[in-house]
Formats: C-alpha cells, structure tokens, sequence
C-alpha cells in the first residue's frame, strides 16, 4: 500500500471490505461507485488504478483481490469446521440428557 494516495488507501481497504463481506466484486462501474461514495472523476482517478494493481476478474467476470479470497476461503472453512465440532458437541449432550431422562436420573426428573 506504498506510494498509494490515502483516497486510494481508503477505497483499496473499502473494496476488500466489501469483498470480505459479500464475496467478489460486481463488474459494474456504477454499482462499485455507489457502493465507495465516488463520482466518475474520482473513479477514474482513484479507484481505477487500484482495480488494475490489486484485483483480477474471475471466471464469472467479477473483481477478486486473490489474497483476500485465500483468507476468505480458509475463514469459511474453519468456521464451518468449528460449527460442525460445536453441533456434533450439542447433539451428544442432548443424546446424554436423553438417557438421564429415560432412567429417572435428570436433574429435573420430578420423584414420584
């Protein structure tokens, strides 16, 4: 991010922002000026040149910083991992109050 201008900065951290949230960027100048708060000179002037150094278009066309998008990946995957060890961790409580219940021996069971 050397050498960059801070209007350049700040729309370069907007767009990855933007990407981490959403996923790659539309290829649409006018939806990526609407979403940064850029008029057509600022555009071509600011953001354009950022667009050629730091991103590439993917198969369906859309704008990807590579990095991000190998950070992203891995994110996703690690927290769908994580859910997975979490449900997995729920549902064998959920197995083992089970069987409590059915043997009487809840902490809840009512003596009869």
């Amino acid at each position: 991010m050397r050498g960059l201008s801070l209007a350049q900065k700040g729309a370069f951290t907007d767009l990855l922002f933007f990407e981490w949230d959403d996923g790659p960027l539309p290829n649409d100048p006018e939806i990526l000026m609407r979403m940064l708060g850029v008029n057509a000179e600022e555009w071509s002037r600011v953001v354009l040149p950022i667009l050629d150094a730091e991103f590439r278009q993917n198969a369906d066309c859309r704008f990807v910083n590579e990095r991000l998008e190998a950070e992203r990946r891995k994110s996703i995957q690690l927290r769908d991992v994580a859910h997975e060890r979490a449900k997995a961790g729920g549902d064998a409580t959920k197995e083992k109050w089970k069987e409590r219940k059915a043997q009487g021996n809840g902490a809840h069971s009512n003596p009869s």
